[in-house]
């Protein structure tokens, strides 16, 4: 889920206070976006324009915490719909380990109690597809599949 300029919903979010530089916070908040925990990679703005990069953006006084840093994604599937997104997060848990595919952000994102337009119907296509209940029971038949 990223933001958005048009449309959207509102989320639970949680503010984590550092206490570090800024430069070095974007940097621990870059490396979680990339998925490199851990590494030494550091934060480049990315050139303008250009669509499926991160960006760490900064709220100067968000709710009386200061400045507050956030990732920014730009929005790169298209066309956005639930049907692709389902096809998307199928897809994935044969490219990446179950746990940061794309049906484990869904279930992850509605326990957390973020729901997006797109959320119910997007649940719906990927049971369908997979003939399963729920999404756990989804994650299980992919788990099983060779």
């Amino acid at each position: 889920m990223v933001p958005v300029e048009i449309g959207g919903a509102q989320v639970k979010a949680i503010i984590y206070r550092l206490d570090t530089t800024e430069g070095d916070a974007a940097d621990m908040l870059y490396r979680r976006e990339i998925g490199e925990v851990g590494g030494d990679r550091r934060y480049q703005p990315p050139a303008a324009g250009r669509r499926n990069a991160v960006r760490i953006d900064r709220i100067d006084d968000l709710a009386g915490h200061g400045p507050t840093l956030y990732a920014r994604l730009g929005a790169n599937i298209d066309p956005l719909t639930s049907d692709r997104l389902a096809d998307l997060a199928i897809e994935s848990t044969r490219r990446v380990s179950l746990g940061a595919d794309g049906i484990s952000y869904l279930l992850n994102a509605k326990t957390a109690g973020i729901v997006t337009s797109l959320s119910a119907a997007y649940e719906r296509a990927i049971l369908d597809r997979l003939g399963a209940p729920d999404l756990e029971h989804a994650l299980d038949r992919l788990k099983s599949q060779p």
